[in-house]
């Protein structure tokens, strides 16, 4: 019971960080813990807000 409920802790917080990039707030933080799918899956949302952050940084500097 341990294990799903770890899963499914980061899952929730894996949608949870989604939708926030969806509503264009990249300012997420999610605590990627091991290696397995759900910690990769983590990185990569935290990478993937990252990357928009900054993206959209440099376009707003272009513009201004």
């Amino acid at each position: 019971m341990l294990l799903s409920n770890r899963i499914s802790k980061a899952l929730q917080e894996s949608v949870e960080a989604a939708t926030q990039i969806t509503n264009k707030n990249f300012d997420i933080d999610l605590t990627a813990n091991g290696e397995d799918e759900t910690a990769q899956l983590q990185s990569a949302l935290n990478s993937m807000a990252a990357t928009l952050r900054n993206n959209l940084a440099e376009i707003t500097a272009k513009t201004e």
